[in-house]
Parts: structure tokens; C-alpha cells; sequence
């Protein structure tokens, strides 16, 4: 769903994993991280640009500091900002981004309360917002030079506004579409939503001459329309998801083949497809918190909320009293809550189950297989299937607005359920 206006304050955006701050983790301790994801640009993105340019410890350790207050973190709009000349080198960039976090990242630890805390994380989105647009400058000016598409995977880093964002996809439009290098920066903003992305992969698919580049291309444009259709609802998400479903079918005739860095295109493909919008889901086997085995496919005949949560997830854990209402309400009626819980400390998974009076069960995936192989990239995310097995609904965050268009979307399905019964 689009961002809710109350998840700037309320932290109700999705979630990734804790353990992406490894190197945020002295600020952990020392004041709770809260972790959610609030770019759009998400740290899927950030995660895969940092492993291409060995930056990922320096820039997490930045993202607990700014992340610790507040929350979540949200498109903010960019001050104005005087024109600086662009930088003679990236490396230049590079060590006043290093200088700027190592100062930050003092302050941020001798500060002493809140107030000061979120001068801080200020203080930070203004340096990423201006490095960001510096790092474009540089590449605008050197489109020839090799660390050119660098410079602007590394301005969608810092980014912190569409606008600027926007600007380095068109630079990369403007520059980049024919080289060699720009299939692994296509996969790295598959899940941007900007539509400059699209327009991106689809000049890149056209116009690239390398077949490799076009079959990554294409792989991450279906990712970009299904990443979208998440944030849409009615005819737009399904008209979004049908044409991702295209998509991935001449990625599979035409590139299945070419690397990845997880296996092939046409294994990716396969695999999206599989879990797309209206197709049957493949069953789970695993087992609950207290090891007793059962299967997704259990509950076949009842509409199925599948929830992927984890005890670390703020959002997720807010979403709990409507879970234990939502169970309660719909009880004796074809309908069930079934749960995927991505701790990797089954004794966390027992004691949030135990303090927040969980009424469902959920399958453990302490080592993350369910949520690779059903392709979860942020918590919590619910997916709705119909009683036939179908997967009819997905949505990433919560908040009011989610759990009203839950309850809603499960009413439905659960009256369909109940008529077909009656036949």
C-alpha cells in the first residue's frame, strides 16, 4: 500500500531484518534501534548497491544513526541548496561522505537526549540529500568516465526526494542504456517506484546490445510492475500485475538462460511466477513454535491470511490486537490466520507468541527459507488466498489503513467461500 500519512510518527512502515545494521549495532544498544524501511528507494536497493561497491558497512552505520529517532524514515523535501561545483573525483565524493558520517556518528553517540538525537538524523538527511545530488553533478559532467554509473547507484543511495531520484535514472537513461554495466544497476532498481525506472528498463531492453544486459532488464522490469502494483489496489494493481506476468513469460522464453547473481533468469522468472496474483501458491510444510509439523495446504477450503512477521519487527507486533480480533471475529466462518515467523531465535518467536497472547499459529523460518522461496522483502507482509488455493491479495506494511483494507478484501473473499459451500 502507499505510505500511510500517520507512519512518519507511528513507524508503521515495513520492516527489513535487524541484522542488515550489523554495523549499527553499538547505536542499537545504546538507544533501541527502531528498524523500519522509510525510502521508497528501500534497503533492498541499498543492500545490493553496497555489496557491488563495498560501501555497506560505512553507509549502515550512517542509516542507524539517522534511522534511531523518529521512527522511520520518510521522503523528505530537499532544501534549497547553494550550487556547489561538481567534485573533481568520485573518490573526493567518496571521503567527504566518510568524513561527514565519522562526525555524525560521534555526535550522535556523545549526544545526551532526544532533542539532540533528531538534530542528528537532521543533520544527516540534508548531507545525503546534498552528496546525492554532488555525486549526479559529477556524473553529469564525466558521462565518459568509467565511475560515471557509479556515481549515480551511489546518488540513489543518498537520495532522499523522488525528484532526485528521478534525476539520476534519467542521467542513467541519458548516458548508460547501451553499456555493458548497466544490467546489475537495472536489477538494483527493479524496485524503485519511480516511472522514470520503467522507462529506464524498457530503453535498456530495447536498445542494449548485449543479450545478458536485456535478459536482466527484463527480469527487473517485471519486478519493478509487480513492486508497483503492491503499492496500487483495484484495476491499476491488476492491470500492474498482468502485465508483469507478461513480462516474466519472455523473460523465460527469451533470457532464461543468463546468470544471475542467484542462479538464472529463467529460474527467477519461474519462481515470480509462481507466486503472482491469481495463480495457485505452493504449499509450506514446517513446523510451529512448538515443533509440531503442519502444511499451508491444511487449511485448503478456508479463505488464508498468511502473515510473515517477526518479534523484531515493529509494525508487525502493532498489527497483533487486530490479528487476535480479526481470528476472534471470523470465528466458526471458512476463514484462518496463519502465520510465518522470520526470527532466527525460536525462543524469541515463543515468548512473543506467549507476551502478546498470539492466537494463530505460525510455521518457524528461523533460517529464512519460507521467505526466500515465497520472495518476501519487507515485513510485515500479508498475503491473502482464496479457498481454492489462489493467491488473490498482497500487501507490505501496516497501519489503520492496511487493516481496514484487510478486513475488508478478507470479508469478501470469505462470502465468496461461503456461497460456493451453499452450491
Amino acid at each position: 500500500m502507499p505510505a500511510e500519512p500517520e507512519a512518519r510518527l507511528t513507524g508503521r512502515r515495513p520492516c527489513t531484518p535487524p541484522s542488515v545494521f550489523a554495523s549499527g549495532v553499538v547505536l542499537a544498544n545504546e538507544l533501541q534501534l527502531l528498524i523500519m524501511v522509510g525510502l521508497r528507494l528501500g534497503l533492498r536497493l541499498n543492500l545490493q548497491v553496497t555489496r557491488e561497491y563495498k560501501m555497506r558497512n560505512t553507509f549502515l552505520g550512517l542509516l542507524a544513526a539517522v534511522m534511531v529517532v523518529g521512527f522511520g524514515w520518510a521522503d523528505e523535501p530537499a532544501k534549497p541548496a547553494q550550487k556547489e561545483s561538481p567534485p573533481a573525483s568520485l573518490k573526493e565524493l567518496y571521503d567527504q561522505f566518510q568524513q561527514s558520517l565519522s562526525k555524525l556518528q560521534k555526535e550522535f553517540q556523545a549526544a545526551q537526549d532526544i532533542e539532540a538525537k533528531t538534530k542528528i538524523r537532521e543533520q544527516a538527511l540534508e548531507m545525503l540529500g546534498k552528496l546525492a545530488n554532488r555525486a549526479i553533478d559529477y556524473a553529469e559532467k564525466n558521462p565518459k568516465k568509467e565511475d560515471a554509473a557509479q556515481a549515480l547507484v551511489m546518488s540513489l543511495q543518498w537520495a532522499r526526494d523522488e525528484a532526485t531520484r528521478d534525476r539520476a535514472v534519467l542521467a542513467l537513461l541519458k548516458d548508460h542504456a547501451e553499456s555493458k554495466s548497466i544490467g546489475q544497476i537495472c536489477v538494483m532498481l527493479a524496485e524503485l517506484s519511480n516511472p522514470t525506472v520503467e522507462k529506464l528498463l524498457r530503453t535498456v531492453i530495447e536498445k542494449n546490445p548485449d543479450r545478458n544486459v536485456q535478459g536482466l532488464a527484463t527480469l527487473s522490469l517485471a519486478t519493478h510492475l509487480q513492486s508497483r502494483a503492491e503499492d496500487a489496489r483495484g484495476p491499476e494493481a491488476e492491470k500492474l500485475n498482468k502485465e508483469a506476468e507478461k513480462v516474466l513469460e519472455i523473460a523465460l522464453a527469451k533470457y532464461a538462460d543468463v546468470k544471475t547473481d542467484e542462479g538464472t533468469v529463467g529460474e527467477a522468472a519461474k519462481a515470480a511466477l509462481s507466486l503472482s496474483v491469481g495463480r495457485e501458491v505452493p504449499d509450506i510444510v514446517g513446523s510451529d513454535s512448538e515443533d509440531k509439523e503442519f502444511k499451508l495446504s491444511d487449511f485448503r477450503g478456508k479463505v488464508v491470511m498468511l502473515d510473515f512477521w517477526a518479534s523484531w519487527c515493529g509494525p508487525c507486533m502493532a498489527m497483533v490486537p487486530h490479528n487476535r480480533d480479526l481470528v476472534q471475529k471470523m470465528k466458526g466462518r471458512p476463514f484462518a490466520l496463519v502465520g510465518v515467523n522470520a526470527d532466527q531465535e525460536k525462543d524469541a518467536f515463543k515468548n512473543a507468541e506467549t507476551n502478546h497472547k498470539i492466537n494463530y499459529r505460525s510455521f518457524f523460518d528461523g533460517e529464512g527459507k519460507i521467505v526466500g522461496t515465497w520472495r518476501i522483502k519487507a515485513f510485515p507482509t500479508m498475503l491473502l488466498i482464496d479457498h481454492k488455493g489462489i493467491l488473490r491479495q498482497k500487501f507490505v506494511g501496516g497501519g489503520p489503513m492496511t487493516m481496514k483494507a484487510l478486513d475488508e478484501a478478507i470479508e469478501k473473499l470469505v462470502a465468496e467461500a461461503e456461497a460456493d459451500a451453499k452450491k
